[in-house]
Order: structure tokens, then sequence, then C-alpha cells
């Protein structure tokens, strides 16, 4: 996952509750610390969501999300403003957009975690209040 600015609460947070979810690594980056090098593995096979964000950096992310499609990666851009081939969420306040960001990552949680054949929120290990430490 990536993205920018306020983003980076969705991002960090989504990748926390893909690999508790789906018992699946996923790794969050911001989208300027992603095309410093690990840009080189979007390719055929790779899935990245990406953030829209904020207006002021939104076309940013947007040529990124581009270029990792060129480069044959498979890409969730997550969006209020855009619908054809992105994942919609409800127009908000700028300081409300993590909040609605983290829903399409919950979502896709869900999904991941069936097609893995295992319940999302349900922990073999752990608990979900933490009791040690």
């Amino acid at each position: 996952m990536t993205g920018r600015g306020p983003s980076l609460a969705a991002v960090g947070t989504g990748c926390l509750t893909v690999k508790e979810s789906t018992l699946m690594h996923a790794e969050g980056l911001s989208c300027a610390a992603l095309r410093h090098g690990p840009k080189e593995m979007m390719r055929s096979g790779v899935f990245i969501l990406v953030f829209a964000g904020l207006d002021k950096t939104r076309q940013l992310n947007k040529n990124l999300k581009d270029e990792f499609i060129a480069q044959g990666a498979n890409v969730l851009w997550v969006d209020a403003k855009e619908g054809l081939g992105a994942c919609r969420i409800p127009a908000c306040p700028e300081g409300l957009l993590p909040i609605m960001e983290i829903l399409p990552t919950e979502m896709f949680n869900l999904a991941l975690a069936g097609l893995q054949g295992h319940t999302a929120g349900v922990f073999e290990h752990a608990s979900k209040i933490t009791n040690k430490e």
C-alpha cells in the first residue's frame, strides 16, 4: 500500500490488518519512498493499493499509479473523485480522509481472508487486546 501525507495512516493500519486478517505479508511505504527503488518490483503478479490522498498531491499519486499499471502491476486506486476503475470512497473533509480510506482495506481483508480460508478477525496466537508486554 502507498500514499502520501494523512493517507500514510491508512497505509500503516491497512498493512497491519492485512497481516492480521489474511496471514499474508503486506508492506506500506510512502509514494516518495516507493519511487526510490521498490518501484522496480512492480510487475505482473504484484498487487498494490494506492491512495489518491489530498487534492494537492493527488496528481503525483495518480502518475505513480499509472506507472505501476504500465509496468504490469495490479493496482487498486482508492479515491473520492474517480469512479470507474477505482475503489470510490465518500468525499469528506481532509481531516477524516484516513478514516474513509481504511474502509476499502477492511473490505479487501474480508475477501482476501476468505480466499485464503481464514476468517478475518479470528486470532490464533494473539488477542484483540494486548495483555502481555
